[in-house]
């Protein structure tokens, strides 16, 4: 193609024509992916770009109950939440606090094996003693039928037991009126009537002022407890309160050989106890 004439009137002269590459239309820049005077190259484009992340569902959802009645919104929390924390912590403290439970009722029970005092002596085998409610301040007493109450006067022999101690402060207590029953713990209930088995079995422990506490060996933690009617109530609600604790009075001592027996006399008949 002919060049035009020179006009020093414009400057200095335009530069010589080029045709654009094959492909490409006159006046448009070249393609993407495409380097003049190359032949075409494969583009590399940046990937899209991703839209952005959607956060995740807070921690919690609400369950609609449908109902004839008015509708409730019910909020529940799923695991994992942030809540579960608080509620681990709760669960470390109440195994702790079992832990720490534990601990000092075997503490507690130790110590009982090993305690002696004035009071806990009065227990020794053979004893007629007399047990009186703290609560209502009369004794437990035995009735023909089985049945127990603290109802019992002093100088009834139906409120009065003999003791046979097996050691440890490991007690049984036989009726000095029925002397073919026994206290023992069976069910979560106090009965009058038992034989002398291992429900029969109680651990002493002694309380400030001189009072003492019966446990059931065979259903540990149970208690003989009075209610303020003089009703015995059951065992499982029963542990070391007032309700739980009676004084001693000793009725009359076991007869020592050479020595005569306490003015009040029983005949007291011969029983024999497993040691276990």
């Amino acid at each position: 193609m002919a060049q035009p004439p020179y006009n020093p009137q414009y400057g200095a002269p335009p530069p010589p024509y080029s045709a654009p590459p094959q492909g490409q239309a006159p006046g448009y820049p070249p393609p993407p992916g495409t380097v003049p005077g190359y032949p075409p190259q494969a583009g590399y484009y940046p990937p899209p770009q991703q839209p952005a992340a959607t956060p995740p569902p807070p921690a919690q959802h609400t369950t609609v109950i449908h109902t004839a009645q008015p509708v409730y919104v019910k909020t529940e929390k799923r695991p994992g939440s942030g809540s579960s924390f608080g509620g681990l912590m709760s669960s470390l403290a109440k195994g702790a606090s079992n832990v720490a439970s534990s601990a000092y009722t075997t503490a507690q029970r130790e110590y009982d094996i090993h305690a002696s005092s004035p009071t806990l002596k009065l227990f020794s085998s053979g004893n007629i003693i007399q047990l009186t409610s703290r609560v209502t301040g009369n004794s437990l007493r035995c009735h023909a039928n089985g049945a127990l109450d603290a109802m019992g006067l002093p100088q009834e022999p139906a409120a009065q037991f003999i003791s046979y101690n097996l050691g440890n402060n490991l007690i049984i207590l036989r009726n000095a009126a029925y002397q073919t029953f026994h206290l023992r713990v069976a069910n979560n209930t106090v009965y009058a009537n038992g034989t002398g088995d291992f429900s029969c079995k109680f651990r002493l422990h002694e309380t400030t002022g001189g009072y003492i506490t019966l446990e059931s060996l065979s259903s540990h933690g149970q208690h003989i407890g009075v209610a303020s009617n003089g009703t015995i109530k059951p065992a499982n609600t029963v542990d070391k309160g007032n309700d739980a604790q009676f004084k001693v009075r000793l009725v009359a001592a076991a007869q020592v050989q050479g020595q005569p027996m306490a003015a009040t006399t029983y005949v007291v008949q011969q029983q024999h106890y497993p040691t276990k």
